[in-house]
């Protein structure tokens, strides 16, 4: 700064030399220039000060990774982990295997049961391999409607994974039922305000275990809320549409990977026009700040 604080006075000075002594028209055009580039000089300075270093922290790209999702129909609509999440990694250069044990209407308490048929399957699955990401997903409304259930299922997957496996959990936030819906004056009273309950009762748990939680439901509510047009819910007003499901697995994705989504191409079987927007979105979910509301947080200790 000092140097160019000098520069500048040196200039006024030429410049009250020359006017004064009558100086060429050759000569004020090069001290014209200089001024010009003296002052680019202090505009790139500036923006260089005030512009925050971007990091990547996408996860590398020279390994294999494996992927276990355990959920209900929320998960497994449109295939989302084998047709939409496994070719998404695929487009964004990781070589990711993706297993998934599913069931629907089922809780994780189920999954985690091994008195159930599914129960023992995700036992085996996790005994039989090794997977770096292990994404879980609850029954739809159970974070809400009874939290102290849902924290007691996530803790229960979450000691067999420690038991038998080495992969990281990720909790699959759901989202709001559309309005409509028969359930939803129990489980919140509007969209937007299940959306809040639900990220509530994740983060929370999330906290506690120190585990990642992929945001999908506040993805679900920025194209809800700002782009009428893409329709995420199916006709039952609860489950997701391909394009619900595709949005799912580009916020998964963003959260397991570190990595920003958009501009990845791949056959989705989405309407091209929605691609843009739905990646938008996941990426606003995952590396933007969503705290929950004050008066809505809940500490699942206590539970």
């Amino acid at each position: 700064m000092k140097k160019i604080f000098l520069s500048s006075i040196a200039l006024v000075l030429a410049v009250c030399t020359l006017s004064a002594c009558g100086g060429s028209t050759e000569a004020q055009s090069e001290l014209q220039q200089t001024e010009h580039q003296t002052q680019a000089q202090t505009e790139a300075q500036t923006q260089a000060q005030t512009e925050p270093e971007i990091t990547d922290t996408s996860l590398p790209k020279d390994k294999e990774y494996s992927v276990l999702f355990i959920g209900n129909s929320f998960t497994y609509c449109s295939d989302m982990p084998s047709a939409l999440f496994a070719p998404l990694c695929t487009a964004a250069g990781y070589n990711v295997k993706v297993d998934s044990v599913t069931r629907g209407g089922y809780y994780l308490h189920q999954f985690a049961n091994q008195n159930d048929e599914y129960g023992r399957k995700v036992t085996q699955m996790l005994r039989d391999n090794t997977y770096d990401y292990v994404v879980i997903q609850e029954q739809s409304g159970n974070a809400v409607y009874s939290p102290k259930s849902f924290f007691a299922g996530v803790r229960s997957i979450a000691r067999l994974v420690e038991r038998y496996n080495d992969g990281e959990l990720v909790l699959f936030e759901t989202w709001g039922y559309k309005t409509g819906y028969h359930l939803l004056p129990t489980h919140g009273g509007s969209t937007e305000m299940m959306e809040i309950k639900m990220r509530a009762a994740y983060t929370a748990i999330g906290e506690e275990l120190g585990c990642k939680v992929a945001l999908v439901g506040v993805a679900f509510m920025d194209i809800f809320t700002n782009e009428k047009a893409i329709e995420l819910y199916d006709k039952d007003l609860s489950h997701p549409s391909k394009s619900g499901s595709l949005l799912a697995a580009y916020t998964i994705f963003s959260t397991i990977f570190e990595s920003d989504v958009r501009g990845i191409t791949f056959d989705t079987g989405v309407r091209r026009s929605e691609i843009k927007p739905l990646q938008q979105a996941a990426y606003t979910a995952v590396f933007e700040e969503h705290p929950v509301p004050k008066r809505h947080r809940i500490d699942s200790t206590e539970m």
